[in-house]
């Protein structure tokens, strides 16, 4: 049919909250309406998403010369984020682990965020060892690389460490986090990385907004 169709007032009556349903759609594509690219997804975790995620890395570097390396780079960084999710997280029942991936893209910046429970007890040390980071040299995170390599330390805290010195070192800025306890004993850990297109583009914060928007996806 030719006719247009107002989805607020002309919806099918079977529709269950159909309305306010396409009211936050509407609402959630002016948000990201600026951006080239907005992805969210928040569930359950697997190992088997990594090449998906890779694909859409691949879409997010195409376009633009201005600091085409940097660009290169993100496909690899999105997936150390999301690999970040399966090492830290924890599993709430049948081996599962929850969390949220999320991406923006313009033409001045990529940020990543990434949201997932920890144990209470890796909190201070995950939030020491990413302040540590943020705060290396160049050349004192190749070091740090290298001797976590030779000692072999492979186990939760020594695969995190390589991903994260990584992530750091590839992106070019520092790891915006927050931590935020929960009434269960465990730690809600909410990661931000960012990688500037434009040498002028300062990082943008959007830790609050991604927790809003995985508030709202929770609720929904």
């Amino acid at each position: 049919s030719s006719r247009s169709l107002n989805p607020m007032t002309e919806l099918p009556k079977g529709c269950s909250r159909g309305e306010e349903n396409l009211a936050k759609l509407f609402h959630l594509y002016e948000q990201f309406a600026v951006g080239t690219s907005f992805f969210a997804y928040r569930g359950e975790m697997l190992e088997h998403f990594t090449s998906a995620i890779l694909e859409l890395g691949e879409q997010v570097k195409k376009g633009g010369e201005e600091r085409a390396a940097l660009k290169k780079r993100a496909p690899f960084i999105m997936v150390e984020c999301f690999q970040n999710i399966l090492r830290h997280g924890v599993s709430r029942d049948s081996d599962s682990k929850q969390g949220y991936f999320g991406f923006f893209a313009n033409e001045h910046y990529l940020t990543i965020n990434t949201i997932n429970e920890i144990e209470r007890s890796a909190a201070v040390p995950l939030a020491q060892l990413l302040d540590s980071i943020n705060e290396w040299s160049e050349d004192e995170k190749k070091e740090r690389y290298k001797e976590i390599i030779q000692r072999d330390t492979f186990g939760p805290n020594g695969g995190a460490g390589l991903g994260l010195i990584e992530i750091s070192r590839k992106s070019g800025n520092r790891m915006d986090f927050e931590m935020e306890d929960k009434r269960d004993g465990r730690t809600c850990f909410h990661q931000q990385v960012t990688i500037g297109f434009k040498s002028e583009q300062e990082a943008v914060n959007r830790i609050s907004f991604t927790q809003q928007i995985e508030k709202e996806m929770e609720q929904e």
